[in-house]
């Protein structure tokens, strides 16, 4: 379902352009301005609520130079005008000139995918159905990392993973088992921001129970099964794409969980129970009050603020960085952190802290770092870690250090040769992303 448009100019001297113009139904379009004080500004346009990758390629650049280096891939959310890009005249004055073209798909792009994410079975835990063809099977899905459920029309289907809707089709009523009708099935297709998404296929006409931009959570209905497009009998079509960029991606495989809370292995002509109604685990951290972003993984706590909460029930707050949970009585918390040990707080005492170890109050401000009344001083959230980190060396095996790196990376140093934590996702410039080194955390905050 590549998109692809592509849009030439060329200026050499003064303001005149050429512009070859996409087809005006497309969702997402991308102009380049006039030259106005030596920039040109590429700016998309975005008619629905979708999430978008877009790509520029530059060639022949006379005079010119890109305000983002490397591959000029960008990524989308929403609808309306995005400001992408510049190209900035080096030698204001001068001649100047440039080719370009873009191409555009739904979805985010990336490299850093979750291959780990446990997806549901996604239909309803009291329905078993039989697996007619599995990844890579004979008749279609040759190369494919895809599987087909068999199951009657109408069946709801459940969300095998929390995202934004990214785009349907449910106005088709053809079907068959000629491969021309492969443009006849109705489907749904969410994307995750770590540039998957995954399709749900065949789906009957009319059947799609959310529209495009609505967020949906792990486990809400989204649609009906059919038997329309390229198929021979009534089936669910399920896949997961991941996206390096608008013009690549591949399907995966993926790992499902079972309505015991297993992980299971699907295999073509066995039969599996559903998940997809199964209701989540509870997290920790109920006492944050938090509300969720599904799309991002970000949570907003009325009191505590935004944090993201990993597949080990890990935390990373935006101030305070990793942290594990764990719930008190009067909406309280322990918050464990890999050099400042067990901190308690609660909605009516944050700010402030109580240090297990220090056996005292510190007030916490994010822009100056810890206030100590009994010091009547304060210090710097680092110099607190390492004080924090030298009192309590020879007593704690959970001693990593979370650092930032040049390029806003959280990552963990081992400070003690008896253990070290490596999380379960990686904090990159404002996103997350499976950590290829990841390992359970839980027996460290456990200690």
């Amino acid at each position: 379902m590549v998109k692809y448009i592509c849009s030439v100019f060329l200026a050499v001297g003064f303001l005149s352009t050429k512009d070859l113009q996409a087809e005006e139904s497309a969702p997402l379009t991308v102009t380049a301005s006039d030259l106005n004080n030596g920039q040109i500004t590429f700016t998309a346009h975005a008619t629905v609520d979708s999430l978008f990758s877009v790509e520029i390629q530059l060639t022949d650049l006379s005079n010119l130079r890109p305000s983002k280096e490397g591959k000029l891939i960008f990524n989308l959310d929403g609808s309306g005008d995005t400001e992408l890009m510049t190209l900035d005249q080096i030698e204001v004055g001068g001649g100047w000139g440039y080719y370009w073209s873009y191409w555009w798909n739904y979805g985010f792009s990336g490299e850093n995918q979750d291959s780990n994410y446990t997806y549901r079975i996604p239909y309803a835990s009291k329905d078993r159905f039989t697996v007619g063809q599995g990844y890579m099977g004979s008749w279609s899905h040759q190369d494919t990392y895809a599987i087909d459920w068999s199951m009657p029309e109408g069946t709801t289907i459940y969300a095998a993973r929390g995202g934004k809707v990214i785009n349907t089709k449910e106005d088709s009523n053809e079907g068959g088992a000629e491969k021309s009708f492969m443009d006849k099935a109705n489907y749904i297709t969410i994307g995750h921001l770590d540039g998957s998404k995954a399709d749900y296929l065949h789906l009957q006409q009319n059947g799609a129970l959310v529209q495009i931009g609505a967020i949906v959570k792990i486990g809400d209905p989204i649609g009906l099964s059919g038997n329309t497009g390229w198929s021979t009998e009534p089936h669910l079509h399920f896949q997961v794409f991941h996206q390096t960029d608008p013009q690549t991606s591949s399907t995966v495989s993926t790992n499902f969980l079972g309505k015991d809370g297993n992980v299971v292995s699907i295999q073509e002509g066995d039969s599996y129970y559903g998940s997809g109604d199964v209701q989540a685990s509870t997290k920790t951290f109920a006492n944050a009050n938090a509300v969720a972003d599904s799309v991002s993984g970000w949570s907003a706590s009325p009191w505590l603020g935004r944090f993201f909460t990993s597949a080990s029930n890990w935390i990373y707050h935006e101030h305070l960085g990793w942290l594990y949970p764990v719930d008190t009585a009067q909406e309280g918390v322990w918050l464990y952190h890999p050099n400042l040990n067990w901190l308690w707080t609660s909605k009516n005492t944050y700010p402030w802290l109580y240090f297990y170890d220090k056996k005292n109050w510190i007030y916490f401000e994010p822009s100056k770092g810890f206030y100590d009344y009994s010091q009547g001083a304060w210090s710097p959230h680092s110099t607190h870690e390492e004080s924090s980190k030298s009192s309590t060396a020879n007593g704690s095996n959970a001693s990593g250090h979370s650092t930032n790196t040049d390029n806003g990376s959280a990552e963990t140093e081992n400070s003690s040769s008896s253990s070290d934590i490596i999380f379960d996702y990686r904090y990159d410039n404002g996103y997350f992303s499976a950590n290829p080194d990841r390992k359970t955390a839980l027996e460290y905050a456990a200690k």
